[in-house]
Parts: structure tokens; sequence; C-alpha cells
């Protein structure tokens, strides 16, 4: 049954600096009287949401009182790209940046393939249900409130907002119908001072080539990283670096320099966190760079929820089941997205996290790390095994930022600065089997629609961002005693959900 809503992103899709002229693949016009624009999404989580995975076949932005259609991206002999709506959760990222045609756009017109929507049921082995759906309108238009006007020479923003609610439909006992029209919100947006036109958190893909040094004085180096799947085109987006970006290598972290930039191999699997600038650029804060892909080796990024696991008698994994609601670079032949894969835990796995400073509790992640509930990413070869099952054999394993949804249950511990403590959360995710998840705040903890812990209480519900760890062992973190066996969240937001 679906609780409440589904959380909506949408991993990246032909994306380039539009100022730079670098790697975009959208249709635009001849005339010089052009702008840049940029395209977000973002929404909240729903429970037992696994995937929502499907083909963009076209984006079009209509101009008011018949001026020049901005063709965002077209359907041009087959072309098109996979997007997994379920693979974010309460984040903002990138859809599209390039160039329009000035002029005033009132609406959005979006087409879409067919809907893969799978859902978490224990009662099934393996526990997801893939539905069959019924999406007939395959091209919907939605209006841009209020409506973009575009200047020659200015950058724009637009966000398109996914609301769950009225994009999986049930019936009057709650059952899931198959009727799955996106239905979104999309509005104008202007750029702040700090974050430009928003953060952008956990953006993956593999690293196609490395410039270093460039003609901005304000970046170092640039990656031109692939991201997403399909046809017609590879989708490319050129991520710029600056001395303050942090880099990730190896579980070492460091600021910038151009040895560090040159050190990023091509075809490493990265994951992002920035902001799109006022100018347009893409600007990385972080780059966690983990293995590198081989497609040729069966060697791949699968990305997903642990649905199961089995440990030995001191407590390390020595096996779980994922679900794959993704894969760097695409590969169905190898690995099907919305399938299960058996992963082979040995001595020699390597565990990270992909957002050391979301880590401020500094909580260790290893074998007695892992738990059902957790998103990852697993890096190493593929294989059939017995009976066909897909296997991969864990080279590393990453632990990615992730966000669950819930209710408040108990205050533990609340700092003067109403900011910093803990609280436990019962997340309604059936894939918890019913554990509660102890919630690490600090001062850096963003609060959205609640002043702060106080204001915490079991009604509404709660999208808690950050990390999720399992803490076998227990002990102290932030000032805060963790019972052993706890499920841990080291939070980077807390949502009021409206």
């Amino acid at each position: 049954m679906l609780r409440r809503k589904l959380m909506a992103g949408l991993a990246l899709l032909a994306v380039a600096c539009w100022t730079a002229g670098c790697g975009s693949t959208s249709t635009t016009t001849s005339s010089t009287d052009t702008a840049g624009l940029n395209i977000f999404v973002g929404d909240s989580p729903a429970c037992n949401i696994l995937s929502y995975r499907t083909a963009v076949t076209n984006i079009t932005l209509l101009a008011e009182g018949g001026g020049k259609n901005a063709h965002i991206y077209s359907n041009i002999g087959g072309a098109y790209v996979y997007v997994n709506f379920a693979e974010l959760q309460d984040m903002t990222t990138l859809l599209h940046s390039g160039t329009i045609p000035v002029g005033t756009f009132n609406q959005a017109q979006i087409s879409f393939g067919t809907v893969q929507f799978a859902v978490f049921d224990p009662t099934r082995n393996p526990p997801s249900n893939l539905l069959p759906t019924n999406f007939s309108n395959t091209t919907k238009t939605f209006n841009i409130q209020p409506p973009l006007t575009a200047v020659k020479g200015g950058v724009y923003g637009l966000r398109l907002d996914l609301d769950v609610r009225h994009s999986v439909g049930v019936d009057e006992q709650g059952n899931l119908t198959g009727d799955v029209p996106p239905a979104i919100t999309v509005s104008t947006i202007t750029p702040t001072l700090g974050e430009g036109f928003g953060r952008l958190q956990d953006m993956r893909g593999f690293v196609m080539s490395v410039t270093n040094g460039s003609n901005l004085s304000q970046f170092i180096g640039t990656l031109n990283v692939q991201i997403l799947s399909g046809s017609g085109g590879v989708p490319v987006v050129s991520v710029s670096i600056t001395p303050d970006t942090q880099i990730d290598i190896d579980g070492t972290s460091a600021s910038a320099t151009s040895k560090t930039v040159a050190a990023i191999l091509g075809g490493s699997f990265v994951e992002v966190d920035g902001y799109v600038n006022s100018q347009g650029y893409l600007v990385a804060r972080s780059v966690a760079v983990e293995d590198q892909e081989n497609v040729s080796e069966n060697r791949l990024g699968a990305i997903g929820h642990i649905a199961s696991i089995t440990t030995d008698a001191a407590g390390y994994a020595t096996q779980f089941t994922l679900f794959v609601t993704d894969e760097q670079p695409e590969s169905p032949s190898i690995l099907d997205p919305t399938s299960f894969a058996t992963v082979n835990v040995s001595d020699t796995t390597q565990f990270q996290n992909a957002a050391r400073a979301t880590n401020f509790a500094t909580l260790p992640f290893d074998g007695t790390s892992l738990q059902v509930g957790q998103e990852v990413v697993v890096h190493g070869p593929v294989t059939k095994g017995t009976g066909n099952v897909t296997e991969i054999s864990a080279d590393s394993i990453y632990l990615i930022p992730q966000t669950h949804d819930g209710n408040f249950s108990s205050a533990v511990q609340t700092g003067s600065d109403d900011r910093t403590g803990a609280f436990y959360m019962n997340p309604c995710g059936l894939i918890f089997q019913g554990l509660p998840i102890l919630v690490l705040t600090n001062s850096e903890t963003a609060f959205v629609n609640v002043t702060g812990l106080s204001g915490l209480t079991p009604q509404p519900e709660l999208a808690v961002k950050g990390l999720l760890f399992y803490q076998l062992p227990g002990g102290t973190f932030n000032g805060v005693e963790v019972p052993p066996g706890t499920l841990v969240m080291v939070a980077d937001q807390i949502h009021q959900l409206p």
C-alpha cells in the first residue's frame, strides 16, 4: 500500500554548462538571441517504492502568444534517455542545461515511455513486485508557474516537482491500480548567493575524460562525466573543479589541486555534490572517486537497496541480496535494472561511504555495518551463477546518501541550539521489518518546515536525509549513547512533510 508520497528524483539528463558550450545535448535555435536554461528535479520520498523508471523522449517549452518553442530534448531518430524517478529522495538534481531562444514560456510538454514500477513486497521471494502499469497518455503538458521570461544572455532555472499522490493510483482499499501518469509541477526559480540555483546531491556517473587547468581563474580542472542511459547520444555533464572542491580517492579526502585532479582516472565511477552557479557552471563541492568500471570485463557499479543479508557468527556480512535500481555504465545484458542480484562479500572487499563530510559523527562502515534497508553502490565483476542468478563479487561497497520516511517516536537528546542531538524515528518502509532508526543531528543539520528538534511530533511524517549506518557493537557517537544492533541515521536534513 502506498503510504504517502513517492520520492522523485531524476538523476541527470544530458548536461553541460551552456556558457562554455560544453557537451550539451539540447536542441537550440540558430539565432544568436538565446539565453541559458537549467532544469532541476526534486520531490519527497514514499514508502515501499523501489523503482519508477521510464524513458524521456521529448521535452519542449511552449512559447506564450505563438512565439518560438524551445526544444530541450527531442526524439530524433529514436533517441531517448532512461530516468529512474525513484533513485533520489528529497534531493534536487539537474535534469538539463543548455540554451533556449528568448521569449516567454508558459507550458512544458514532456513525453514518457513505459513506466517500470516496482514496490517492496515482503510476501514474495525475492521481496518485490514489478507491477504492470497503465500509462496511455505518453505526452503530458504542464503549466509553468510563473511563466519563464528569457532575455538574451540571461541564465534561468526551472524546477520540476513530482506529485506522487497523483502519480501512483490506488483504489478505495489502498491497493495499487497500475496507473502511474507523472503529475509534475513546473516552477521558475532564481539563483541565490550561496548555492546558485540550488544544491545538487549524489549525482552519479563515470569519468569520460579529465581536463587539468581552465581558462577561468576560479576553476582548476574539469571532469566530463557520462550519466544515465539510453540511445541516440551519450549524456555527459561537465563538472567544474575549484581549489575548495573536496576530492575523495581511496578513502582519503583533500582539497583539490592539479595533482589530485590528474589522479582521477578515466572510467572511474564518481558521486558529485555541487551546485549550478548563476553563470550556468556545475561547480563541485565534493567528488567521491570510487572504482573503475569496465564493461568488457563485466565490471559495473550496481546501485540499489539491500533486501536481505547473511552474516557469519561474528556479524560480518558474507552475502546479501540487492534490488538494483540502476547501474553505471548501462549494460542491461550484464545487469538489468529493477532486478535482484546476489552480492558476495569477501575478506578483501573494501568499505567506504560516498559522503564523508555528512558523517559528522564518524561512525565506522565495515562488514558489520550492512543492514536491510540501506542504499549502497556495489563495484565488481558480474556473473550468472546457479539457476541463472545474477551474482556480483564485491570489490568495494559504498554507503550513499539516502532519505527515509517515517514518524518521530521519542526524543533522546536536545542541545541548547535546538539542532544538535538525537531522536528515534519509526520508518514506514516495510523493508526495515519494524526496526526503529536513531537519528543523530548537529548544528549543520537543516530543518525544513520545522524549527528544530523541540518542534518534532509524531505527526506529520518526516523525511530524514543522510547516511544510514548499522551499529552492531554500539558505542557513543556525537555524545549520544547508541545501543548495540541499532540503525543510525547521521542526518544532513530533517524535512517535516506537509
